[in-house]
């Protein structure tokens, strides 16, 4: 039996469900035997790892409250990193699989090669387009990116969830051991479970457009914004709802008709109540790698529309479970906002939605196959 030992140490809307999903679902497994140490910062891992019988075998870890210590540790965890050389000796470890980026890291990967295999998980082997304004948050981008790299290459094995990217990574590194899985399913229990609405949106009884997520550059909000507001009859028939934390990153207008932005992380417990309610939700980005956002809109059967990245083209059923619009093309995104919202018949893209979701993602039985070849192969 192999023994794994997940890292996650970063702690991201994003990250966390994800590396969660990954934890929960191999830790079903009779052929290895699953240990993490997960370090919780603005979201808890506690509320994602589902209760089990080994429980014990997970490891959480409260970032500090100290900013300098934060800052320190971005650099030289050295907490993170004698916890894993403890848990290694303790439990045996054959691979260490690093599941967040791990950049905190990445100067020590050298050092835990001697100790067992390195496997991490490749998010952005190109780097998205960001905003950073300020001198400390490009220094910390370009960090985070060098340390990306840098456990890219000191790696062992090396996985993800796109299949361009598992290509790439494959030609590039020709030398390594790489694999391919499914992305997990985003939707939680506290998602399916949850009925709060936001209480942005409480007194509001309008029909909406949906983004959701994080808001930067490389997801395209810039254009979803122009496009809404340059077309009279989207903006006098709906509004615009941005939900998720980020800055502006571009220029506002003096006078914005029908846009409610949402800057704060969004509960788990809010977002089934987002989609659900909204007439369509549209993820215009310019570039993606690997994403679940698609999950969301499948499992509550929201109208979707996405650009025509070959990320989303790969995971979306062409015109059946989404609609596609030509990236940075503001023109071409107001014709399938006004095709999915004046003229289409809408059933057909829901039921195809739950087919697609049904099949995908409910029964992880395909996805845990796939996980374990990584270390069983």
């Amino acid at each position: 039996m192999k023994r794994i030992l997940y890292i996650c140490s970063e702690s991201s809307p994003g990250m966390v469900p994800f590396a969660a999903s990954i934890i929960n679902i191999t830790m079903k497994s009779e052929k290895l035997e699953v240990y993490a140490l997960v370090v919780s910062k603005d979201i808890n891992y506690r509320d994602y790892i589902k209760q089990n019988k080994k429980m014990d075998n997970i490891e959480f870890i409260n970032a500090s409250q100290n900013l300098i210590i934060n800052i320190v540790n971005k650099f030289i965890n050295y907490k993170l990193l004698y916890k894993i050389i403890v848990s290694v000796r303790k439990y045996k470890i054959d691979y260490i699989h690093l599941l967040t980026g791990d950049y905190t890291l990445s100067l020590f990967v050298p050092l835990l090669r001697k100790t067992a295999k390195i496997v991490f998980t490749v998010h952005d082997m190109i780097p998205h387009e960001i905003s950073a304004k300020s001198l400390k948050k490009k220094f910390f981008k370009r960090y985070i990116i060098w340390g990306y790299r840098q456990n890219t290459f000191y790696a062992d094995i090396l996985v993800t969830c796109s299949q361009q990217q598992f290509m790439s990574l494959k030609e590039k590194y020709p030398q390594k051991k790489q694999y391919f899985h499914n992305f997990p399913s985003l939707v939680t229990d506290g998602i399916i479970n949850g009925n709060e609405r936001c209480p942005e949106l409480e007194k509001f009884n309008g029909k909406y457009i949906l983004f959701f997520g994080y808001v930067d550059v490389y997801k395209g909000v810039e254009l979803l914004y122009n496009t809404f507001l340059n077309s009279s009859v989207l903006y006098s028939s709906y509004s615009l709802v941005i939900a998720g934390k980020g800055d502006w990153y571009f220029n506002r207008r003096k006078n914005e008709i029908n846009i409610i932005r949402i800057n704060r992380f969004i509960k788990d417990s809010e977002v089934k109540m987002l989609f659900q309610n909204a007439s369509c939700a549209v993820y215009p980005y310019l570039s993606a790698t690997m994403s679940g956002v698609l999950t969301l809109a499948y499992k509550f059967q929201s109208p979707l529309i996405v650009s025509d990245i070959p990320y989303f083209k790969k995971n979306a059923e062409n015109e059946q479970t989404a609609l596609f619009f030509k990236k940075h093309d503001g023109n071409d995104l107001a014709i399938k906002l006004k095709k999915l919202l004046f003229d289409t018949n809408l059933g057909n893209m829901k039921s195809n939605q739950k087919k697609y979701y049904d099949m995908q993602y409910s029964n992880d039985s395909t996805l845990l196959k796939e996980i374990i070849n990584i270390y069983v192969d």
